[in-house]
């Protein structure tokens, strides 16, 4: 069985990478969420998976954008279609997604 998945906000470093190691602090927040699903659940039953970097759309403190679709022929790119900020419930809206794309291109 898989948890997850969660984010936390990170800053890249000087050289503007980003530490992708996981914290064994997440295990805990892993841990008080998921044993309201499980109660059955134990700290040591929760092993690490994966980590990795999700863009997430912040044009100013205090202020979410999300579903962004932008058809690019503007800058140079015909056909290339930028989706950005899919935020949950991005599963459940892939087909009007897709719809929306289609109609970005003019199909």
């Amino acid at each position: 069985m898989r948890l997850g998945p969660d984010f936390e906000f990170v800053q890249s470093r000087a050289d503007g990478e980003f530490d992708l190691n996981l914290s064994e602090a997440r295990r805990d927040v892993f841990f008080t969420a998921g044993v309201r699903l499980f109660p059955w659940l134990k700290r040591d039953d929760l092993t690490p998976d994966g980590s990795g970097i999700r863009a997430k759309l912040v044009p100013r403190p205090g202020m979410w954008r999300d579903f962004v679709l932008t058809e690019e022929s503007a800058r140079g790119l015909p056909g290339w279609v930028t989706l950005a900020g899919i935020e949950s419930p991005g599963l459940t809206a892939a087909a009007a997604l897709a719809e929306d794309v289609d109609r970005a291109l003019g199909s």
